[in-house]
């Protein structure tokens, strides 16, 4: 009788983790802003089929702050359940910050690169690029964004992957436009040394610091 568990070990009720109350209302800005995304994107469809090229700009502005609220739930996700006792707001508060710093960021290095060394014409045809590609990469954050929400305590490391892999594509995707929009960063071995040393290595740094 000595080996079988006591009765109130084998027969107690199972307990089930309470699911924390700011994931409703994190679940209904994720469909907000998926909803409005959509609707923002078939009206630019609409538009451009009957205008033609063109346009955009409610949209594209929208997915750069889509981006950065995505990135700022992230850091939330990550780092909120050992921040001791500060609101969860508050923690996706500062990933917000985190977000739009890097935004900014990116956009003063280009920018003071390319109005030094690009050819101007050509300076807002990449801008609009960076922004079509920044809004790519706030659609991909959903993914990583939904493993945290849905996943337990392992699927940090898939999250982990998720976000290097998006990382990975983003800057990618930003160093082919930059080398088809201005050809000559190919041509000058100094030019391209230095753009992958102010545009490439900068933001990272600040990531990793």
């Amino acid at each position: 009788m000595d080996n079988w568990p006591q009765f109130n070990q084998r027969y107690q009720p199972n307990i089930i983790a309470e699911i924390p109350a700011y994931r409703d209302y994190l679940i209904g800005v994720l469909l907000l802003l998926l909803v409005t995304g959509a609707l923002l994107w078939a009206f630019y469809q609409r538009n451009k089929r009957q205008r033609g090229a063109g346009g955009g700009v409610a949209l594209y502005s929208y997915l750069a702050l889509q981006t950065i609220l995505l990135v700022g739930f992230l850091y939330a996700e990550l780092v909120w359940s050992s921040s001791g006792s500060a609101p969860y707001w508050l923690v996706a508060g500062s990933g917000f910050l985190y977000g739009l710093s890097y935004l900014l960021i990116n956009l003063l290095v280009y920018g003071v690169l390319w109005y030094a060394f690009g050819v101007p014409e050509k300076v807002s045809q990449w801008f609009l690029a960076f922004f079509r590609v920044w809004g790519l990469v706030g659609v991909t954050l959903y993914l990583p964004l939904l493993v945290s929400i849905t996943g337990g305590g392992g699927s940090i490391w898939v999250i982990s992957m998720l976000l290097g892999g998006t990382y990975f594509f983003f800057r990618m995707l930003l160093i082919h436009y930059s080398i088809t929009i201005f050809p000559k960063l190919l041509n000058f071995p100094l030019h391209l040394i230095l753009y992958l040393c102010t545009c490439e290595i900068a933001p990272l740094l600040f990531l990793l610091v």
